[in-house]
């Protein structure tokens, strides 16, 4: 409670979830076009939901995976009992390296769940 550093890290995860899930999102929104057919829209926003869900779990999965990098790489410091006394630096690291790699990894992830990829096994 009140604990800055701990908040600020929050702020930084919600972030990169964004940024690496925000293509998915926008290809959700890309499937309702007149030209479809409802049964076509309906597969096609099934399918987007099921790849958003995938990416979205993708994305936490680097997140956990990019924190526990970090806490092997840095041995001196342990990093949960720095945020627990709310040692902004450390948040403020943190932060920075969790987006930096959501940055990084935000264009494989939309490649990797693109919508028209899927789509296209249905056009025949």
């Amino acid at each position: 409670k009140g604990n800055f550093a701990v908040g600020m890290l929050y702020a930084s995860v919600i972030i990169a979830l964004i940024l690496m899930v925000s293509n998915s999102i926008h290809q959700t929104t890309l499937i309702i076009q007149p030209s479809n057919t409802p049964l076509i829209s309906l597969v096609a926003f099934v399918i987007s939901l099921l790849l958003y869900g995938l990416n979205l779990i993708l994305s936490i999965l680097i997140i956990y995976l990019t924190f526990n990098v970090v806490d092997k790489l840095t041995v001196d410091i342990e990093e949960i009992k720095e945020l627990k006394k709310g040692n902004v630096a450390v948040a403020l690291i943190l932060s920075v390296i969790i987006i930096a790699v959501a940055l990084v990894v935000r264009s494989p992830l939309s490649d990797m769940f693109h919508l028209g990829r899927f789509m296209s096994l249905f056009a025949m």
